[in-house]
């Protein structure tokens, strides 16, 4: 029964992505949907299962949008390929008010260099960072900053959490 179903759904491990390449094997939903019709009927429509959206191109960033439909989503953002964002910014625009966090890097892959590119990189005089952070996230609860280095020495892992779960933003 789908009462079921959804208690494995919960006990999925997160996706795993890693840069800008999206590996669809690391994706649970995708195993899940993949594995007989029944599942793949249940898997489409239980938008929780959906809710992680790597931001790796427009496609499945439109996919995951789509498919999450009103739950709250957690974005992976790969900062090597952030004019991919920049481009498709007003679709994740729209659904500001559902993401509870959001993680920039690849935890896995290099160590983006943030001085000039990356997250604080500006596209037409404006920083990426700071045209996300000028719209409403109401229920955004973290933001994670992996694999991140600066000119002069490495940080592994960021987690930005503000009082009550909540980002003062």
């Amino acid at each position: 029964p789908n009462e079921l179903l959804s208690l494995v759904v919960d006990y999925l491990p997160l996706p795993a992505f890693t840069g800008s390449t999206f590996d669809e094997k690391s994706y649970p939903a995708f195993a899940l949907s993949h594995t007989c019709r029944r599942w793949r009927e249940f898997a489409l429509g239980y938008p929780r299962l959906w809710s992680w959206v790597p931001c790796t191109n427009s496609h499945w960033i439109e996919e995951g949008l789509s498919r999450s439909r009103s739950a709250p989503l957690h974005l992976h953002i790969d900062i090597n390929s952030l004019s991919v964002l920049y481009n498709i910014f007003s679709q994740i625009e729209a659904h500001t008010s559902r993401v509870e966090s959001i993680a920039f890097g690849d935890p896995n892959g290099q160590r983006p260099v943030h001085s000039g590119s990356g997250l604080f990189a500006s596209v037409g005089g404006v920083s990426i960072l700071s045209t996300l952070l000028k719209h409403d996230f109401p229920k955004l609860k973290e933001i994670t900053l992996s694999q991140w280095e600066d000119l002069y020495s490495p940080v592994d892992d960021v987690v930005l959490t503000g009082r009550n779960g909540c980002i003062p933003i």
